[in-house]
Order: structure tokens, then sequence, then C-alpha cells
């Protein structure tokens, strides 16, 4: 992808479903983490490539190291934004569980990894196994854009949606209360 936003929107689906089991922050910090080696190499040496981090056990590393020390920083990050925002309809849970930790992060390094596979011809996912790139070129360009912006539409829509919904504990209340 050529910006981390596409990947961000790719899988909000996935927020929208898995809600308080998936740290969309957390998979907003891997992706964030993985593509600071082409800014690197392209500060560097004016050319953004993508080696280790761009491998199935490199984007791995980086999602343990998250998973395990990104917590506080992810949780830091969403107090700030929920002190700012100060909307009830874009308030998120400032605590992130293990188990939504974890998921996040290695969401969003496998999907950086496989985003990223479909476009760039110096990715090597299989390295040091393998050279070869299966997924280079299968999908056009523009479809796989398109699939990441109207996936990231869909998503926020469920988001909204869901938010909107009210709880089955809210419902039980209100049923106690018509009663």
């Amino acid at each position: 992808m050529p910006f981390t936003p596409f990947h961000l929107l790719a899988i909000t689906p996935v927020k929208a479903l898995a809600q308080r089991k998936f740290s969309w922050t957390m998979f907003a910090l891997v992706n964030v983490l993985i593509d600071l080696e082409p800014i690197g190499f392209l500060l560097i040496t004016l050319s953004p490539e993508h080696h280790f981090f761009h491998t199935i056990i490199g984007a791995t590393l980086i999602a343990l190291l998250a998973a395990n020390y990104g917590r506080g920083l992810c949780e830091g990050a969403i107090k700030i934004w929920n002190d700012e925002i100060k909307s009830p309809s874009v308030i998120s849970e400032t605590k992130i569980s293990k188990l939504a930790a974890w998921s996040g992060a290695m969401t969003g390094a496998w999907s950086h990894l496989l985003l990223d596979s479909f476009m760039h011809d110096d990715i090597k996912p299989l390295s040091p196994f393998s050279d070869s790139n299966p997924l280079l070129g299968t999908l056009p360009i523009a479809t796989l854009h398109t699939v990441c912006v109207a996936s990231g539409f869909l998503g926020l829509l469920g988001m909204a949606f869901l938010k909107a919904k009210p709880s089955s504990a809210i419902k039980a209340n209100q049923r106690r209360v018509k009663k």
C-alpha cells in the first residue's frame, strides 16, 4: 500500500464485529511500525524499500513486540483521543485486554504483509526461505485500493450502527421498566 491509512481502513469491519476482542489502536501501531522500514529507507536512500519487516518473520516480530510492550502506549493514545473528542458517539474504551492487544497486533502484521505483497515488487514475504512473492500482480492496484476504501466505509458504517443499537442489557432494563 502506498500509505498506512489504506491498511487502517481495510480492517475496520473486523473492529466492528469483534469490538472489545480486537484493538484497532494496536493494529494501527503495528502497521505504522512496519512502515517505518520503507520510510527509513526513503529518508536515507531516497528509495522506499521493503526488507526484513515486510517478511512473515519480521512482521511477526513487530507484532510480538507491540503486543507485549505497546499496550500502555495505545491506552494512552486512546485516553488522549477521548479527552480531546468529548463526544459519546466516538469515545473508546481505554483499557485494552491481552486478547484485544494480541489479535490487533497479529492481524496488523499479517494483513499489512498480505496487502503490500499484492503491489510491491521488492517484498519477499517468505524470506529467508524463498525470494518469491506469489501474490505480486494478482490483483490490480486500483482494485486493491478500492477494496480497502470500501472495506473502511463498511466497517465505519457497521461501527456506527452497533454503537447506535442499544445493548441487550439496556433492552432488558427497558422491558423491566415497562412492566
